[in-house]
């Protein structure tokens, strides 16, 4: 059977090349129709357009996996794409076509060194989950245990460098998108790492694993630098969950969880999962919630962590030394004396205001319009007289993509706990 995942840079180029063709000639359709068109019209043929966009998007990213699905993911989850094509994307989240069963065998047989069948007593070859680095296949110990065995894409590790230049090719990049993609970049070396992905799921299972919150066990006999193995967890991802029109009550609940092991993570651990994807919380059928996917976790230094609240002192104040001061000493300015009064009451108060307003309430919910103010305020931070300081841009695209799927669950965050460890 034909290995069906580009590897070669030349392949990889050719599919990106193939389909920007594609898409600049349903653009050039929807602008000819432009002078035609009631306005009420072109709307309809754009979003039409758009649709037919993300599908060719969809296809493309789905076939090229790794880099390309986890930029993709990033942007939908920032809901910076139109909403058309980031509802068509938002598949890459779990719906990654899936690479033949041939390469599956190849990839067992080289990790093991023997045939899959004497690793498992049983071990499907038609995965039940695919996406970004890998896909997931139930398989049967011996012990007659049901797990998950998570099995990276072969070669995937040489792609990388290369699908970076060719996203930036392929999508007119809006400053704040540049960010994202640097930092996804950042991370993949190291979610590539199994190994090291089965360490953060055992410190995972340590820290979080309890009555409310599930964590995967690990079975570390049947993990390799490129394979995982988990106890498998029965359930839905939190999209397809939400799908089945819960309660609000278990909304709340699974919501407010989320949140409590973010908060939990930053200040108790200093250590976060720092991937919000909605394929990575798993909702049992007793509507608790499960944590699956720790290949992405970011670790904080204790200085960054003082800071981190420090500057939320400083948000709900309006004396402009303190507030500079803070900026400074948390490095997002270089000089007191760069920013001027109409930068301070034009920009900084204004963010000041917007940053604190969630943390000021003891129950907050997320809207559509407070997102979508933090994403003009973040491309304000990427320009001087401000100074980019990653850990911040990292833990702030990391909170907006977990308040994003708290404004799309309709929910109310319990927002005390944060508070406290924040001192309000």
């Amino acid at each position: 059977m034909k290995d069906n995942l580009p590897i070669s840079s030349f392949k990889r180029t050719k599919s990106i090349v193939k389909s920007a063709i594609k898409i600049t000639g349903k653009k050039a359709v929807q602008f000819s129709k432009r002078a035609f068109l009631s306005k009420k019209d072109y709307v309809k043929e754009e979003e039409k357009i758009n649709n037919e966009i993300g599908v060719i998007l969809f296809d493309n990213i789905s076939l090229l996996k790794g880099t390309a699905v986890k930029i993709t993911q990033a942007l939908v989850l920032h809901n910076i794409l139109p909403t058309t094509i980031q509802k068509e994307l938002s598949k890459s989240y779990n719906q990654i076509k899936a690479i033949n069963q041939v390469l599956v065998t190849k990839v067992l047989k080289n990790e093991f060194k023997k045939e899959y069948l004497a690793i498992f007593k049983e071990f499907s070859l038609i995965p039940f989950a695919s996406a970004s680095l890998g896909q997931v296949h139930l398989a049967t110990t011996f012990n007659d245990e049901t797990i998950a065995v998570k099995i990276q894409y072969p070669s995937i590790d040489i792609t990388i460098r290369n699908d970076i230049q060719l996203i930036k090719r392929l999508l007119i990049l809006k400053k704040s998108i540049l960010p994202i993609i640097e930092e996804v970049e950042e991370k993949l070396y190291e979610e590539i790492d199994y190994k090291k992905e089965m360490q953060n799921t055992l410190w995972a299972y340590k820290s979080f694993n309890s009555k409310e919150i599930i964590v995967p066990k690990v079975y570390e006999k049947h993990c390799t630098k490129h394979i995982l193995a988990t106890s498998f967890i029965e359930g839905l991802d939190l999209y397809s969950w939400l799908r089945t029109n819960p309660k609000q009550k278990y909304k709340e609940i699974i919501a407010n969880n989320m949140f409590d092991i973010f908060t939990k993570s930053i200040f108790k651990y200093k250590k976060i999962q720092a991937d919000p994807n909605p394929a990575n919380y798993i909702i049992t059928n007793q509507n608790k919630l499960a944590l699956i996917d720790f290949g992405c976790v970011k670790s904080f230094e204790k200085k960054f962590i003082k800071n981190y609240i420090n500057i939320f002192k400083v948000y709900g104040c309006t004396n402009k030394n303190e507030i500079l001061h803070v900026y400074k000493e948390i490095g997002c300015i270089e000089n007191i004396e760069d920013i001027n009064d109409d930068i301070f009451k034009t920009k900084i108060l204004p963010f000041n205001k917007w940053a604190i307003e969630p943390f000021l309430q003891d129950k907050y919910t997320f809207t559509k319009e407070y997102l979508e103010e933090g994403v003009k305020y973040a491309d304000m931070f990427l320009d001087k007289p401000f100074t980019v300081v990653k850990d911040f841009v990292f833990l702030d695209r990391v909170s907006h993509g977990l308040f994003s799927l708290f404004e799309q669950m309709n929910v109310s965050i319990d927002m005390r706990k944060f508070r406290k460890y924040i001192g309000f």
